[in-house]
């Protein structure tokens, strides 16, 4: 039976909207052995020119199957990955670990037994003709989706763990050897989660990523070398607050000062009810931000804040639902023009978004259209003996202003779907493409009781936006969870440079430095650049660079063969924004 998303024609109301309702893509649905806990089963997109792209790929929480499918739904050679006993559980991660200009798959799956007993988890990477890494697979305990990037500045991936179940986090090689300085250990202190424990971004701007991983009442951050980053932990306002449950906290510049700022929600609880809800900004230093926390008595924060500029005013905005209200609110937590907005079910009665939200600009108007998603239940009986079934996924969409999208929600023609639904762009045609798994559930409780599973791929087909939006957790590929990330290393691909949304002052090097040093930055645009040296006293001595500069990666070698030993600041300086970093001079 093919899956289609329905729109209910009758009450479609004329709008240029209706050219933005998706379509299933030729080739789809695939349908999957029987599962469970579709929310979990994220497809995932990796597009480009070369022979073996674009490709999805997929791997359900009992389906005992891996997947890595063409466009048109057909398999690449060596796929599917088929073992009895693994459920691929999670959202995978696509990164080019061997810089052969393709991404393989960094995925972790649950081993069962055979009378159906969780025994551990599994880390595997996944090269493009299916075989297995050498190194891999790593035994672990349990685990959720690994963060992908290079945090040691070697030009080489990292993987970073959560074992949540050891109370460990842990960094990994290509080859799987743990990293010097690894483990770290927070007895009692972390959480499971929907997606990745962990956000990845340079806090200190020191050249280095660093590890911002959520506890129950405390976020952390560590280095490279397993050393815990100045300033954090980072404590909970209120002891009667716990930190989200669901995802780990998002990164964005919201300030545009150059540095990131750190977004998380919380919520008290009693018993199984949520009662009271905050959103909040802290800065990179662990500091909480002027004028937040933003507290929404009475109301449950499904999702960690987004962060965009929905309206393009150049200004950041977060969104996040509570409850039936979604909102948008601006740095200093005020509401932006139409927000909040209630999100409701097809009859007019309201409902939540759960997951984070996913943002992007259909029509490349420069205008931001917003999406979300809820997995209705209902019980057939009001008694307590009574069955959980799952009812029907709606997707939710928005525009800047918080009007509904004519023709939303859109309801799937099934039980539940994967939360959220992945999109990514064509990098060259820039329409939009979304995967989501859904199922037909037969009952939730004791265990899902799965009838059918499909993966089902749809395309808007007269999007035009831009393909340079964020790597938000839909389209994430290396679970940064950061707005400003810059992926340092992708070496060796084919590709047009990834730029930031702000500008980026790199570390020089080498440092400590005899002499000459290199002092390299990355620019969004082109705009008018100072870079200048000062001493310990605050007094300038050089100005290597002022003047207009294009956008790009830029570099240059300074000569401080005239100066004394000791310790000076660079700064860049471009409009509001200044970053500043230390070098030593030795002779």
């Amino acid at each position: 039976m093919k899956l289609i998303i329905w729109i209910m024609l009758i009450t479609l109301p004329a709008s240029n909207s209706l050219a933005q309702i998706p379509e299933m893509v030729d080739g789809w649905p695939y349908k999957t052995w029987n599962s469970y806990w579709a929310v979990y089963s994220i497809p995932k997109f990796s597009l480009g020119n070369s022979e073996a792209l674009p490709a999805i790929t997929f791997g359900s929480c009992a389906a005992h199957e891996f997947d890595r499918f063409r466009l048109d739904g057909s398999f690449f050679p060596g796929w599917p990955f088929v073992e009895d006993t693994l459920l691929f559980g999670f959202p995978n991660v696509l990164a080019d670990i061997d810089h052969d200009g393709i991404e393989e798959v960094v995925v972790t799956a649950f081993r069962r037994s055979y009378d159906n007993h969780f025994v551990r988890s599994e880390l595997y990477i996944f090269d493009e003709d299916g075989s297995v890494f050498p190194g891999f697979p790593l035994f672990l305990n349990r685990c959720p989706t690994p963060n992908v990037a290079d945090f040691d500045n070697d030009g080489e991936y990292d993987i970073m763990i959560v074992d949540y179940d050891n109370d460990t986090i842990f960094m990994v090689d290509r080859f799987g050897n743990i990293m010097p300085g690894w483990p770290v250990y927070l007895p009692g202190q972390l959480m499971s989660t929907v997606g990745s424990a962990g956000a990845v971004g340079d806090l200190d701007l020191d050249g280095y990523l660093e590890y911002i991983v959520k506890g129950r009442k405390e976020i952390y951050a560590y280095r490279y070398d397993g050393t815990i980053q100045d300033g954090f932990p980072i404590g909970i306002i209120d002891t009667a607050y716990f930190f989200n449950y669901w995802w780990s906290p998002n990164l964005a510049d919201m300030d545009g000062d150059g540095y990131l700022e750190i977004l998380i929600s919380a919520h008290t609880r009693i018993d199984r009810y949520y009662i009271d809800s905050y959103v909040a900004i802290y800065e990179h230093n662990g500091t909480i931000k002027e004028n937040w926390p933003l507290m929404l008595p009475n109301s449950y924060v499904w999702q960690i804040p987004t962060p965009a500029d929905i309206n393009n005013d150049g200004q950041m905005e977060i969104g996040f639902s509570a409850y039936e209200w979604l909102y948008f609110v601006d740095i200093n937590g005020q509401n932006l023009p139409g927000w909040p907005a209630m999100t409701t079910y097809p009859d007019g009665s309201p409902r939540g978004i759960s997951s984070e939200l996913i943002i992007v600009d259909l029509n490349g108007d420069g205008y931001s259209e917003i999406f979300g998603d809820y997995n209705a239940i209902h019980a057939d009986s009001m008694g307590e003996d009574s069955t959980w079934y799952w009812g029907h996924g709606y997707l939710y969409a928005h525009n800047y202003l918080g009007q509904e999208l004519a023709g939303y929600p859109l309801i799937v023609e099934g039980d539940c779907f994967s939360r959220p639904p992945s999109f990514a762009r064509d990098p060259v045609s820039h329409e939009l493409y979304m995967g989501l798994y859904t199922e037909i559930s037969v009952g939730l409780e004791p265990e899902p009781e799965i009838d059918t599973g499909y993966v089902e791929i749809y395309i808007f087909p007269d999007t035009t936006g831009p393909t340079d939006q964020w790597p938000m957790l839909s389209h994430d590929n290396l679970m940064t969870k950061n707005y400003n990330f810059v992926d340092l290393a992708r070496v060796g691909i084919d590709r047009e440079e990834i730029l930031p949304t702000s500008c980026l002052l790199k570390q020089n090097y080498p440092n400590p430095f005899n002499n000459s040093t290199r002092i390299e930055f990355v620019l969004p645009k082109s705009q008018y650049v100072n870079l200048s040296v000062y001493d310990i006293l605050g007094r300038r001595v050089s100005v290597p660079v002022d003047g207009l500069l294009s956008s790009g990666t830029h570099g240059v070698t300074i000569d401080q063969a005239g100066l004394s030993t000791g310790v000076y600041f660079y700064s860049l300086t471009s409009g509001r924004t200044e970053i500043t970093r230390k070098m030593v001079l030795l002779r």
